[in-house]
């Protein structure tokens, strides 16, 4: 929790990167829905794109399951971010979430921490519909790299560049780049 920031935006503000809950291996600032709100608010932030930590480390079904707990009654000011993973049953999810009119955007669940190669024979079921519905698909560059230790940790930049290149029709976000991904950024564009 950041309280020595002293922040006022003067137009409209979303975080577009919020990770709520426990991660298996740290907790979270912020225990409930309401105390991050109370951290929106001291730093005028009127709505966050939230995805549940548990769908980053863990299971990406599970993180989509405890993510509707932040949502109840707060549907006005988080904006869901659901998780895809490369199982049958997260593509299944993920239709009814879309059938259901829920489905706007989903977050790469971070394969390569779970041991799972981020390849596109592993995930092509899953990015071919989400190419196919034009649902925008969020990936974290900073899973890739660990800046303290200067060790590679979930799946690497190549493996994403590889697997983008095969899907050149997917809407696709890249979050949390570090410095040291400067080199990614024209080849992810072109």
């Amino acid at each position: 929790m950041i309280t020595e920031l002293s922040f006022k935006a003067q137009v409209p503000v979303i975080d577009a990167n919020i990770g709520v809950g426990h991660a298996f291996n740290r907790p979270a600032p912020f225990e409930t829905p309401e105390e991050l709100l109370a951290e929106m608010q001291r730093h005028g932030v009127e709505r966050a794109l939230i995805h549940h930590q548990h769908g980053v480390t863990l299971s990406a079904i599970t993180g989509n399951e405890l993510l509707y707990e932040w949502l109840e009654n707060h549907e006005d000011v988080f904006l869901p971010q659901w998780m895809a993973g490369p199982e049958p049953d997260s593509l299944k999810q993920l239709q009814e979430l879309r059938a259901a009119g829920k489905l706007t955007n989903v977050r790469l669940h971070e394969s390569g921490a779970a041991g799972v190669a981020f390849t596109e024979w592993v995930y092509a079921d899953v990015l071919e519909w989400l190419q196919a519905e034009r649902i925008p698909v969020w990936i974290s560059l900073a899973d890739t790299w660990d800046t303290t230790w200067r060790k590679s940790v979930g799946t690497p930049v190549t493996e994403i560049m590889d697997v983008l290149r095969a899907f050149p029709e997917m809407v696709t976000v890249l979050v949390g780049a570090h410095y040291s991904h400067s080199h990614y950024v024209r080849p992810f564009l072109k």
